[in-house]
Formats: structure tokens, C-alpha cells, sequence
């Protein structure tokens, strides 16, 4: 038994971890007096929410497709071997990862509405080269997707950004709505993926109406963008940049 490590030692240092934890961890003091369910549903009845949910399930939505989606795309128009295909999509989707903080820096930075409108436009434009399906061009292919999974990713972010800012007492019920709407938009895009390529056995279809739908988002967000400045975003009501 000489020279062996301890076996338990792990188990000690989590149970340790989690002793301070106990011991040390506080509530916020700045925490909410608890309210009916019913005050927390009211916001689905507002607009702003509705925004959120719609934005989130393009950008978080988006993600979600194309990773589902671009194993078979590598494979199909570009004849990558299985296992190429999935380390090009996990590279493509590191990229996504990395970008969400960046979003969220972006938009403390410079503004949120300012950093989502830049993200959407810079994945609508790689949704656009890739409809044009660069086929024969791999190295065009991986840097488009990568860079519009990159925007997507940063779109993240920059959005939940706003949602603190916009249901700061609201937080917990409105984090939810929009985090499911990303999860349905996910399943619904890459359903649609999928009919598309059966319909028209490609991809370039599904990327096409899904820089549409990204444009659609665009256009949203500079009809709200005004209220929302002048309103929860104005200075006189929050410090951060919205």
C-alpha cells in the first residue's frame, strides 16, 4: 500500500468543497420577496417578451440546427469521412462556445441592441454564402459556418443582456420562456432542414430561408430598438448600455 495514493482523497475534497459551500453561501441581499405564479405568467403577455423569445430562438435556435445539420452537410458535399465530418463540426461549433461571453462583453461594451444588430447582420451574410453552396470549396464552406455559428453564439449573450436589464424582477420566468423558445426553435430549423434537403436534395434551401428568417429578426429589432431606448434602456433608468 506504500506509495499509493489515497483513493478517498477526492471524495474528502468534495465533501469539503461542499461543507465551505454550506457554511459560506448566502442568499442575495437584494433578494425578491416571493409572489404568486400568477405575477410572474403576466409576462407573457408582454410584447418585449415575445421579442426575446423570437430573437432567442434564432440565435440559440440557429446553433442547435446547424450542429444537428452539418455532419451530413460535410459528408454530402464535401464526401468527408465520419469522423472528419464531426471533429470540422465540433471545430465549427468551439466557435459558437467561445463567441457567447464575447457577446455578453460586446454588449455591456457597446450596447446591446447596438451588438445583436451587428451579430445578425454578419450571420445573415455567411447564411447567404453558404446558400450559395461552395460545394467545391471546403476551406469557404468551414470559415462561413464558422463564423455565422461564432455570430450566433455571441448573439447569446448579448441578448440575456437585455433581459436583465429589461425583467430584472422577472428574471427567473422570462430566462425560462426564453431558453425554451431556443430549444423549439432549435427542433423546429432543423426539422425544416431537413424537408428542405429532401425536397430539393441539398442544403443551400435551408440556409437561404434561414438567413431570411435572420433578416426577418434584424427588421425587428430596429422597429423596437427606439422604444426600448427610450423606455426600461434609458439612461435616467439603467446604467447599463442597452
Amino acid at each position: 500500500m506504500a506509495g499509493r495514493p489515497w483513493r478517498g482523497l477526492p471524495c474528502c475534497r468534495s465533501g469539503g468543497s461542499l461543507l465551505l459551500f454550506w457554511i459560506l453561501a448566502k442568499d442575495s441581499p437584494e433578494r425578491l420577496a416571493p409572489r404568486p405564479l400568477a405575477h410572474y405568467l403576466h409576462v407573457l403577455r408582454y410584447a418585449d417578451a415575445v421579442w426575446f423569445r423570437f430573437f432567442y430562438a434564432v440565435t440559440f435556435g440557429g446553433v442547435i440546427s446547424l450542429a444537428s445539420s452539418l455532419v451530413l452537410y460535410f459528408h454530402d458535399h464535401f464526401a468527408l469521412a465520419p469522423r472528419q465530418a464531426g471533429a470540422v463540426t465540433a471545430l465549427c461549433l468551439l466557435a459558437a462556445a467561445l463567441c457567447r461571453p464575447v457577446g455578453g462583453w460586446a454588449a455591456d461594451r457597446f450596447g446591446g441592441i447596438r451588438t445583436v444588430k451587428t451579430i445578425l447582420v454578419l450571420a445573415a451574410v455567411m447564411l447567404v454564402i453558404l446558400a450559395g453552396s461552395p460545394e467545391k470549396h471546403l476551406p469557404t464552406a468551414i470559415g462561413a459556418i464558422a463564423c455565422a455559428l461564432a455570430a450566433l453564439g455571441a448573439g447569446n449573450g448579448a441578448l440575456f443582456q437585455l433581459v436583465s436589464i429589461r425583467f430584472r424582477r422577472q428574471m427567473g420566468v422570462v430566462t425560462g420562456l426564453v431558453g425554451m423558445a431556443g430549444g423549439l426553435g432549435g427542433l423546429l430549423f432543423t426539422y425544416a432542414f431537413g424537408l428542405l434537403r429532401t425536397a430539393t436534395g441539398g442544403y443551400a434551401a435551408g440556409f437561404a430561408v434561414y438567413a431570411a428568417l435572420v433578416v426577418v429578426a434584424l427588421f425587428g429589432l430596429w422597429s423596437v430598438k427606439r422604444r426600448w431606448r427610450t423606455t426600461w434602456g434609458a439612461p435616467q433608468a439603467t446604467s447599463a448600455h442597452v
